[in-house]
């Protein structure tokens, strides 16, 4: 029968993936987090605390976790699932009209890419799930904020059989996508 393994357990497994041994992490985790001039015997008290176990349970805990925020939320933020929805959004928006100069197609192939992004934005967050919601937040907001009232207008336009000035659609499509670039900067930082 194996042993469950616990949350101690995977970060350790994680921390090892980074270090050598558990005791080169305790070593630099000390210096950098207690006192940088700490000498061996320093060290081999925090180790000697560390390994006794459930005693101090809440010291290797704490250890851990914050080597996991710094390494895994490498912003003190972003999960790496946020890293990678991010990566794929900004590459949808990078690749299409949303950012890049209107000078020649027309207007329903235009509005029919700019649409997409929310259904590419659902599969997204959908693949990578809940650990990508500071992905989805920022995505979901500034696409209703911006693309959606955008979309929506000239989608009614169209419905309704109106005609759609060409100038005076890419003058409105340069705002959007000004919003939309800034959105996709920010999800290139995000993705770093």
């Amino acid at each position: 029968m194996s042993k469950k393994k616990t949350t101690f357990d995977v970060l350790e497994k994680l921390v090892l993936e980074q270090f050598p041994s558990m005791r080169s992490f305790l070593d630099e985790y000390y210096r950098q987090k207690v006192y940088s001039g700490a000498d061996k015997d320093e060290l081999d008290k925090h180790e000697g605390r560390y390994s006794k176990g459930k005693t101090r349970a809440h010291e290797r805990i704490a250890s851990l976790f914050e080597f996991f925020n710094e390494e895994y939320r490498k912003d003190g933020i972003h999960t790496p699932a946020d890293r990678d929805a991010a990566w794929s959004m900004y590459v949808e928006l990078d690749s299409r009209i949303a950012t890049q100069d209107f000078l020649y197609g027309d207007v329903n192939s235009a509005l029919s890419s700019l649409a997409a992004l929310f259904s590419l934005n659902r599969e997204i967050s959908k693949q990578y799930g809940h650990r990508c919601r500071r992905y989805y937040a920022l995505t979901n907001d500034q696409f209703n904020e911006h693309l959606r009232p955008f979309t929506s207008k000239y989608h009614e336009k169209i419905s309704k059989g109106e005609g759609i000035a060409p100038d005076e659609f890419k003058a409105e499509l340069t705002i959007v996508q000004g919003k939309l670039k800034e959105l996709k900067d920010e999800l290139f930082e995000i993705a770093r």
